[in-house]
């Protein structure tokens, strides 16, 4: 058996109920690999039938591959990194702004404009 399991999952605000591979990397977490070769990481929840997910957050890019067995190269660097790793090695090296607010432990929504449906 494959340390994660396939699974399909289909985005939340899909009126045509589309589904796209992934595989399921704990109870709520998934990562597909798409056709241009990206690594994306998201939120799901189940449903049915069994093996189908629906997608529940924004998506965060892991990098670039074209090999499956990357997946969990790339969750075994994220589970045994610490926040203090990730902090200073990728988000104050980015040109781009990532707002945490440690005070109440959230990230800020940089779209909260873009909210998406409960499900």
């Amino acid at each position: 058996m494959p340390r994660f399991p396939r699974i399909h999952y289909r985005i939340r605000s899909d009126e045509f109920r589309e589904l796209y591979p992934a595989f399921l990397i704990d109870e709520e977490t998934a990562v597909e690999l798409t056709e241009y070769g990206v690594l994306n990481m998201f939120g799901v929840i189940p449903d049915k039938p069994a093996g189908v997910y629906i997608d529940t957050t924004g998506t965060i890019s892991l990098g670039v591959t074209e090999n499956e067995d990357d997946i969990a190269l790339v969750v075994d660097r994220l589970r045994n990194m610490t926040a203090w790793q990730l902090v200073c090695e990728f988000m104050i090296r980015s040109s781009q702004p990532f707002e945490f607010d440690l005070v109440n432990m959230k990230v800020v929504d940089p779209a909260p404009s873009t909210l998406l449906d409960e499900p």
